[in-house]
Formats: C-alpha cells, sequence, structure tokens
C-alpha cells in the first residue's frame, strides 16, 4: 500500500534517505487526536536499529486501497487506508505520544530499493520492538469471532502441554 501524498513536494519532502549499512529505519510520533473529525497529526524521524529508542511495531492489514482517509505527516496531507488510521487512532489513545512503526508510513514505498532494503530488515524490526500490536479491526462480529478463536488455541495450547507434563510425571 502506498500512501498517496497530495503535495508537489511528494515523498522526498517527508522521507529522508536511509543508510543501509547503519540499518536506518524509520519511526512514526502519532500524537493523540484531541477529536475524532481531526485528522492525525503525525511526525516521523530516522534512527538506526542498533541503537534506537523504544517503539510499537505494528501489525495490520492494510485494507481497502480506494477506501483512504486524511493524515498530517510532516505538516503535509497524506491518504491511508481507512483501516490503518482507524490503528494508529485507537493505539495513539494509549498515551499522549506513541512511537510507532508502521510500514505503509515508515517506508517510502516508491522507492523500489528502499521497500526490498526495509522488507529485508522487517524480521530486526519486529524482533527490536519494545510491543508489537495486531491490529485485526475495531470490535466487529469478525473481530470478536477472531479473538474467541485465538483464546481457544491458546487454551488448547496449555491444555496440551499440562497433560505432556502428567505424562512426563508419570514416566518418571
Amino acid at each position: 500500500m502506498q500512501a498517496h501524498i497530495n503535495t508537489a513536494a511528494g515523498p522526498a519532502g517527508i522521507y529522508q534517505q536511509l543508510s543501509t549499512e547503519k540499518r536506518e529505519i524509520r519511526l512514526l510520533t502519532v500524537e493523540r487526536a484531541s477529536s475524532t473529525s481531526l485528522p492525525l497529526q503525525c511526525s516521523i524521524h530516522k534512527t538506526s536499529l542498533n541503537n534506537c529508542e523504544k517503539y510499537v511495531a505494528l501489525s495490520y492489514t492494510w485494507g481497502d486501497e480506494n477506501d483512504t482517509v486524511p493524515l498530517q505527516l510532516q505538516g503535509q496531507t497524506l491518504h491511508v487506508t481507512r483501516n490503518l488510521e482507524s490503528a494508529l487512532r485507537n493505539i495513539s489513545q494509549m498515551a499522549k505520544k506513541l512511537v510507532i512503526w508502521a510500514d505503509a508510513l515508515c517506508i517510502n514505498q516508491t522507492v523500489l530499493s528502499e521497500r526490498a532494503a526495509q522488507v529485508r530488515l522487517m524480521g530486526d524490526i519486529y524482533r527490536n520492538a519494545d510491543h508489537v500490536l495486531i491490529w485485526i479491526g475495531g470490535t466487529q462480529e469478525d473481530g470478536v469471532l477472531a479473538l474467541d478463536f485465538i483464546e481457544t488455541l491458546g487454551n488448547a495450547y496449555y491444555d496440551l502441554k499440562s497433560v505432556d507434563a502428567a505424562l512426563d510425571f508419570i514416566n518418571d
């Protein structure tokens, strides 16, 4: 998903070039929205994965690329998918300022060489994150069903571990 940039400056006005040697990434700072009717205010900065601040990595589905809403990044208006904006808006309510890595905004999607280099770093990006948040959407019926299924899987896993532990105890 490419963020649509509504400005003549294009992505170059927003994105500074990253150094592959320094393992640089971009992190997004999202200000808590004072109103749901106002676009989110965000800024972006680059940092090295080798020595960076705490951040949250966001895993989400892009959603319909034609269903977009505006947000402010570095003072410029970008259109991102409604699902990404919804994730950022909801997550931003957790703290006054939140530092997030989200691929659609933190990777300059228009530069193929950068996109390829950043994709190679994604394992480390998620591994180095203070937290990884998985956004499955708002409180819709499908989201509730997905969470119920995940809980059922988790319970089944722990039940199996308990059975294995009991069998190990009996066999010893």
